[in-house]
């Protein structure tokens, strides 16, 4: 899969709370965290047809 850098910009609290979620469940970075939530998200659209597949 190619990569892309992007930056997005988040609260301090939910910073903390995503870095207590990564480290709970054993991710090795916040940034697995978000790839993650978000090919989820993408996911959740191609459920509703909104979107074509391919998000790994």
């Amino acid at each position: 899969m190619d990569s892309e850098r992007i930056t997005v910009e988040i609260s301090a609290s939910f910073a903390e709370k995503l870095d207590e979620i990564a480290q709970r469940l054993g991710y090795t970075s916040r940034d697995e965290v978000v790839e993650e939530a978000v090919k989820r998200f993408l996911e959740g659209f191609e459920s509703l047809g909104e979107l074509d597949g391919g998000y790994s």
